[in-house]
């Protein structure tokens, strides 16, 4: 098995219990993601400075820089609003339903800008997927 299924499984343990506490663990306002940004980011300097070549911070290209910024602004609101799904939505299960359209909207410009192979069978199982999810999110 590739090993970047085994760190997919992982992510989703991570994320079931991320959720779960995020959910049901009542917290004010948005110190949630803010507090846990901030660990986070204290990680990811420990990580950085344990695990990676600083001087690999250096190649980083100045065209890079605004392009970095503008994924760190990216990364700040698909937190802030995945937050305020679980705790707004009527089940923690619902709003994470309604991210397979990312794989759908990403196959798609995969496929367009990058030629990526989209195969009868990848269409097969998105079309299967749409349909669940409207089942399953549709009222009765």
């Amino acid at each position: 098995m590739d090993s970047w299924i085994y760190l997919a499984v992982l992510k989703v343990f991570v994320t079931v219990f991320a959720v779960m506490i995020q959910r049901y663990i009542k917290f004010t306002g948005n110190l949630y993601p803010i507090i846990t940004s901030i660990i986070a980011t204290l990680f990811f300097i420990i990580y950085l400075v344990a695990f990676n070549n600083l001087k690999d911070l250096k190649e980083i290209r100045k065209n890079n820089i605004p392009l970095l910024i503008l994924a760190g602004f990216l990364l700040f609101v698909f937190l802030l609003i995945n937050y305020n799904l679980i705790s707004k939505s009527s089940h923690p299960g619902y709003f994470k339903i309604l991210s397979v359209y990312e794989l759908i909207l990403i196959l798609g410009l995969s496929y367009y800008f990058y030629n990526a192979e989209i195969t009868i069978r990848n269409w097969t199982g998105f079309i299967f997927i749409i349909i669940g999810s409207v089942l399953l999110i549709k009222p009765n």
